[in-house]
Order: structure tokens, then sequence, then C-alpha cells
């Protein structure tokens, strides 16, 4: 279960930032600072994201159910690399494709 959500909220906030780098540059902004504005826009509310989602599933340790209080955290940890990789990972990425991942002009 930590493994899937995981994945999910790591794919989930990676295109998120992708998605705001992507629609900077069709608007003609120079690669780095598209990706420093991408991160600091889309960053900020991923961290916030995840750390709503931590927050979330360590609250399963309330219950006091041991397996449900080690899925929780252990799905929690999962969600922190997640987030860790898409604030710190992520920007490497997009600065490294440079101008590649400008969309092309729409012809009309």
């Amino acid at each position: 279960m930590a493994l899937m959500l995981g994945l999910a909220v790591g794919v989930d906030y990676a295109l998120f930032i992708v998605a705001r780098h992507r629609s900077q540059l069709a608007s003609g902004m120079p690669v780095a600072e598209s990706v420093a504005r991408a991160i600091g826009t889309a960053g900020t509310a991923v961290v916030f994201a995840g750390l709503t989602v931590v927050i979330a599933l360590a609250g399963l340790a309330v219950v006091g159910i041991p397996f449900l209080t080690a899925m929780g955290l252990a799905a929690a940890a999962a969600v922190v690399v997640a987030v860790l990789v898409a604030v710190t990972l992520i920007p490497a990425v997009l600065g490294f494709a440079g101008e590649r991942l400008r969309p092309w002009a729409s012809p009309g």
C-alpha cells in the first residue's frame, strides 16, 4: 500500500509541477525562470498537499490497531519521499531538459 500511494502522489505532484512549467514556457518565459517559478508556486502547493496527506495517514495511529498504524506510517514515509523528490529532482530534470519541453506553436 505504501508503495502504491507513494507512486500515485509522486506522479501527481510531478505532473503538477511539469504542467505549470510547460504553461509558463508556452507564454515565452525563459527556462531557468520558469523552473524557479514552477517550484516557487506549484512546489509550495505540493509541499502543503503532501503535508496534509502525511498528517491524515499518521492519523491512522490514533485507532490503536498495530497493523493500521504500521501501514499508515509506512505510507506517510513514502509520501514524504515523493514530496522530496518532486521538489528537488523534478526541477533538476526540468532544467536539464531545457527547451525540449517548450510546447509547439499551434497552427492558426
